[in-house]
């Protein structure tokens, strides 16, 4: 049993010193712009940036005013 304790310990221990190491990619331009969109709540009006909502699904995302699940998508505020 001791053993098995050393054994993880030192696992633990390597993995948190080393980590994976992995580089982070580059964010991708064309969602940070999707991310920047306005889009109208269907419930109280207010208009937010798309990132700003709470996402629920690919569709749906809760407003950040009041709380309700609308439809980012058929919200979004042309300029």
């Amino acid at each position: 049993m001791k053993k098995i304790y050393i054994f993880l310990l030192t696992a633990a221990g390597v993995f948190f010193i080393g980590g994976c190491r992995e580089d982070l990619p580059a964010p991708n331009p064309d969602k940070i712009e999707y991310l920047r969109k306005k889009s109208r709540c269907s419930s109280c009006r207010k208009v937010s940036e798309i990132g700003r909502y709470e996402r629920v699904n690919q569709a749906l995302g809760r407003c950040p005013f009041c709380k309700k699940v609308v439809n980012v998508m058929s919200g979004v505020v042309k300029n």
